[in-house]
């Protein structure tokens, strides 16, 4: 987290025994995962953007799940905003992570209100245009057979009007 600070005071003296020692801090931190999902319950694994905002700082943005270390302030507690956007609709939550939560692994699911069926290279096709899509075919499949007969019927009797009645 760039430009923001935690809280915490560390004090550190330079000796000649110790100069070229690392300096390592431990800084209380979370684990947050964030997993889109459709109003079905459907992981958004690519067609999904998750943005994640700890007090005011972007902390991660990218397609699909992410996985982000979230430092809480000496202070006590830091909330993150989860914003995810999929198809034109929205959906935000948010979380306030604890000290008390301190190395923990936090799972949060964002269900941003897409629904239908996902079709690859189209999106996600809402319940009712499935159906008038099907009712569509079955109209059109009817057509075909009824042409098909009345061919049929008319092939015959084009024959037997060829053929002449029998003698």
């Amino acid at each position: 987290m760039e430009g923001h600070t935690t809280g915490y005071t560390y004090t550190y003296y330079v000796t000649s025994s110790n100069a070229t020692t690392p300096i390592q801090v431990s800084v209380p931190a979370v684990e947050l995962t964030v997993t889109p999902v459709s109003a079905s319950g459907a992981p958004l694994t690519t067609q999904a953007t998750v943005n994640v905002t700890c007090s005011g700082v972007p902390i991660a943005s990218g397609v699909g799940q992410q996985t982000v270390v979230v430092p809480i302030p000496s202070s006590g507690s830091i909330t993150c905003t989860i914003t995810g956007y999929s198809y034109g609709k929205s959906a935000s939550t948010t979380v306030t992570l604890t000290s008390s939560q301190a190395g923990q692994t936090i799972t949060k699911t964002l269900t941003i209100p897409v629904s239908g069926y996902y079709i690859p290279g189209v999106g996600f096709v809402p319940v009712s245009t499935f159906i008038l899509l099907a009712v569509v075919i079955i109209i059109i499949i009817i057509l075909i057979v009824i042409l098909l007969i009345e061919y049929s019927n008319w092939r015959r009797r084009r024959l037997a009007g060829l053929l002449g009645p029998p003698k």
